[in-house]
């Protein structure tokens, strides 16, 4: 097995290996930006104390980061059409459960408006 010294076809695309990690490195940077930014005008918009918000975005950082080691290294291990298949598979099971839960709060606060109107 040779090393990525010695493989050609990375020494070829040693360039723009360098560019995709940049450019993961600033978006997810810029994503963290944009988050505190806003965190403020979340906080009041949800009536949620700023102290518990803060906790949030701080989890949703580790959820990223420890997503980017865990792609890293399925990357590594089961190769680059593998490692695809298995991210688009992680994504359907992401997406699926943010559904359900998009879907029981929709649920749970049209019972909670419904509770709250007076007759």
């Amino acid at each position: 097995m040779k090393t990525y010294q010695e493989d050609s076809v990375v020494q070829k695309n040693r360039w723009w290996i360098l560019v995709s990690v940049a450019m993961f490195t600033f978006m997810s940077t810029l994503d963290s930006s944009i988050v505190n930014i806003a965190l403020p005008t979340i906080s009041r918009d949800l009536a949620v104390p700023m102290n518990k918000a803060e906790w949030v975005v701080s989890i949703y950082l580790m959820v990223v980061c420890a997503c980017l080691l865990l792609f890293g290294k399925v990357g590594d291990s089961l190769g680059r059409s593998r490692s695809i298949e298995s991210v688009r598979s992680y994504s359907r099971w992401v997406l699926y459960c943010a559904a359900l839960i998009i879907r029981w709060r929709c649920c749970s606060l049209a019972e909670l408006s419904k509770e709250s109107v007076p007759a």
